[in-house]
């Protein structure tokens, strides 16, 4: 595939020279930038999201016991529906804002957010509609699940703008702890989808915090923000068009796993799949978002200041991620199909056979996925397109396939995962590719 063209936002205000100071308007505080610290970053964050993942992980044996296979499938269908608008509502304006000026980037921040309740509005007025004609009432919750998965999305990247990785890290733990704890707790009043629902939802609260940056442009701010309507030119509205699209492609081949098990199989099997898919692959996707915060803010910086060095720096990195999962995802494979039974309850003794299955697909998604917002960020965004569609493509076929031959669930999603696996090295080579293109044009 041939690169895409630099000229995408070319207009947008040139960044501002090597290294950066600027004080915070939050705490009124000096925050330096560098390129240095995306080792110690990238542990911040590690540890922030290990953490939470282990109460998370400790308490699946309560919640198991909670709510039973048929629940969790409902709320998990609900939730990957809602996830579509995940990303794809902000349009990637937040990505678009690591790249530009400060007083840029802060408008681009409120237009994410803006972007982000439109489109849950309309969604939530769709859920409506399906609920009118016959849908569970676990559906009008469709919307507010949606943003309350997007909003950390613009959140997190203000902390990552500021350098402000400690933060970031305390709230991957919280997130991680909280929704696990929430759901128990409303589960055990009334153990249903809703309270699922609720329970992801209430945990998430916190990052609203962190939007008070965005009231003001305050005394301490560098310059004023950007107005919208200054920033809202056609460059940016080509970004957001060919962000969105990618991002919303990128969601439904990531969700499409749980939409077409319950579509092929029942709500049973979808909670079963549901389970093992929290347990392996979202786990190793917390740590590779937290990852993520730290690609998005060095490699951001680098491109605004047009540093040189992402190519090894990313592949360090990769090479620490490949090294921190794989005995993890060994040790998933090997022992969940024995261990399932006995810590979740026989209900869901299935859950570590597809555990088993995942492992491989889980782990190349640990190593390569962070990195797929470095093609954003380096002006590739077309590539990243591209690999979307196949990948949504190649998750599809690995699911309805089998199916359609009389297979059982077990051996669709071990397609699945062979098929993940492959993607996800396509990925790693292109973003190897732009990595390696940006150094040439900084001058390595």
């Amino acid at each position: 595939m041939p690169p895409t063209s630099d000229s995408d936002c070319a207009t947008l205000p040139s960044p501002r020279a090597s290294r950066r100071v600027w004080t915070s308007r939050r705490r009124g505080r000096k925050v330096t930038t560098a390129g240095s610290g995306f080792r110690r970053a990238g542990l911040t964050l590690l540890a922030g999201s290990a953490g939470g993942n282990l109460v998370a992980l400790a308490l699946a044996p309560v919640l198991t016991r909670v709510f039973d296979p048929t629940s969790f499938g409902a709320f998990s269908t609900v939730m990957a529906t809602a996830s579509l608008m995940v990303g794809f509502s902000s349009f990637r304006f937040e990505l678009l804002a690591q790249r530009v000026p400060r007083e840029t980037g802060e408008s681009l921040f409120r237009l994410a957010l803006w972007s982000i309740l439109a489109v849950g509005l309309v969604v939530t007025g769709a859920s409506f509609v399906a609920w009118k004609l016959g849908a569970e009432p676990i559906w009008l919750m469709c919307g507010a699940l949606g943003v309350a998965g997007s909003v950390p999305l613009v959140s997190s990247a203000i902390a990552t703008w500021e350098s402000r990785y400690r933060w970031l890290a305390s709230m991957n733990f919280a997130q991680g702890a909280l929704t696990p704890i929430a759901q128990i707790t409303l589960g055990l009043a009334s153990a249903t989808g809703g309270a699922l629902a609720a329970g992801f939802t209430v945990a998430r609260l916190g990052w609203l915090i962190n939007l008070r940056a965005l009231r003001g442009s305050g005394e301490a701010a560098p310059a004023p923000p950007a107005r919208l309507h200054d920033i809202l030119r056609l460059d940016v509205l080509r970004f957001g068009l060919i962000g969105g699209a990618s991002a919303l492609v990128n969601a439904a081949a990531s969700q499409a796993p749980i939409l077409l098990v319950a579509f092929l199989y029942g709500h049973t099997e979808a909670g079963l799949f549901a389970m093992a898919f929290r347990l392996i692959v979202a786990p190793l996707g917390l740590v590779a978002q937290a990852a993520s915060g730290a690609v998005v803010g060095e490699v951001g910086r680098s491109v605004r200041e047009r540093r040189s060095g992402i190519h090894e720096l990313i592949s360090h990195a990769m090479r620490d991620l490949a090294m921190l999962g794989l005995a993890p995802a060994a040790a998933a494979a090997l022992l969940a199909p024995y261990l399932a039974p006995r810590i979740l309850g026989e209900a869901w003794a299935d859950t570590g056979w597809l555990i088993s299955a995942l492992a491989v697909g889980a782990l190349a998604q640990l190593v390569a996925a962070p990195f797929g917002q470095v093609l954003i960020l380096t002006h590739h965004q077309r590539w990243l397109l591209i690999w979307d569609v196949l990948r949504l493509t190649l998750t599809c076929a690995a699911l309805v396939i089998p199916r359609a031959l009389g297979w059982p669930v077990l051996a669709g999603v071990g397609a699945l995962s062979l098929g993940q696996a492959v993607m996800y090295g396509a990925l790693v080579a292109l973003v190897r590719q732009a990595s390696r293109s940006h150094d040439t044009d900084s001058g390595a």
